[in-house]
């Protein structure tokens, strides 16, 4: 076996090996609850971009059909990552942001429901009124 054997065999197999493993990062990102925060958008798209152009290169310029697919593959995996951690975060936002309104409107809620009406003195509990009495303002 020739150098240039072995070095196409270590290219195929760390290519397969590749491929398999973007399915348990797959999975991860899809069972995440936290928006996909580990997942570095920027990082995942320049590897779309990087296994688009190398799908692109074997193919018109090598003629190398399955060299093609396969980094045609991985940008496919890549862009199914990126898109899973995109969808996370929006949902995680909207809720996030949703809960925050929920939030607000439960303080007001709480405020009005404490606050004394115009023309009627709040009620203080008797020890309060009774420290009052003893600590003059």
């Amino acid at each position: 076996m020739q150098a240039t054997d072995l070095i196409a065999l270590a290219f195929a197999t760390f290519n397969v090996l590749r491929l398999v493993s973007y399915f348990p990062q797959i999975v991860a990102v899809a069972r995440d609850r936290r928006g996909a925060e580990a997942i570095s958008v920027s990082c995942w798209s320049i590897w779309i971009g990087a296994n688009s152009s190398a799908s692109l290169y074997a193919w018109v310029n090598l003629g190398d059909a399955i060299m093609a697919l396969m980094m045609g593959f991985n940008a496919i995996c890549c862009t199914t990552v990126v898109t899973l951690a995109v969808c996370k975060r929006f949902v995680r936002f909207r809720r996030v942001r949703s809960l925050s309104v929920v939030r607000i409107a439960l303080r007001s809620i709480r405020a009005a429901r404490h606050s004394p009406r115009p023309g009627t003195q709040r009620h203080q509990p008797a020890v309060d009124r009774q420290q009052d009495a003893r600590h003059p303002a």
